[in-house]
């Protein structure tokens, strides 16, 4: 519906397309037991502002979150024990305003263009992440902080994170 502004689920996976395009929604909450949502879930709610993923959240489906405008922070409600192991391309691609994103240890990968377009974001902890895909930070033009293990492999494309990791 065009005046839906808050959803708090209460069970149950997020299903594909389930929020997609819905531009009045400007909180989700997704309680701890949910597992994954699904691909474009939320893809282009515009208005959408912030999301706390659970810890049980295990995968985030391509373009779960993408052209999600107003996107500013995504964090997780306990990002050290959080087990997430899976994100789908283009999972956040053009949230333009959001400005740090944090990982666990369970993440070990990031999927190509999972970050382009997020012109204002400046922090990342990736966390347990030791292979990032081909422009997952494309155009993250004001990248100021990236943390990350020695042994994380950067695929052509990330240049604004490599930058910063040798300084």
């Amino acid at each position: 519906p065009a005046s839906l502004k808050k959803v708090m689920l209460t069970e149950g996976d997020v299903p594909d397309y389930a929020f997609y395009e819905c531009d009045s929604l400007e909180r989700v909450e997704i309680p701890d037991g949910v597992t994954a949502v699904g691909l474009r879930a939320f893809s282009d709610c515009l208005r959408l502002e912030s999301i706390v993923l659970p810890k049980s959240l295990t995968a985030i489906g391509v373009s779960a979150f993408s052209g999600c405008l107003g996107l500013r922070t995504v964090s997780f409600a306990d990002v050290e024990t959080c087990a997430l192991t899976s994100i789908g391309i283009n999972a956040f691609y053009g949230c333009g305003t959001l400005k740090t994103v944090s990982f666990g240890n369970s993440l070990t990968a990031l999927p190509a263009s999972c970050f382009a377009g997020c012109v204002s974001l400046e922090t990342v902890d990736l966390g347990g992440v030791t292979q990032v895909g081909k422009n997952a930070f494309y155009k993250c033009t004001r990248l100021k902080e990236i943390k990350a293990r020695a042994n994380t492999v950067f695929e052509d494309g990330n240049d604004a994170a490599t930058r910063l990791l040798q300084a």
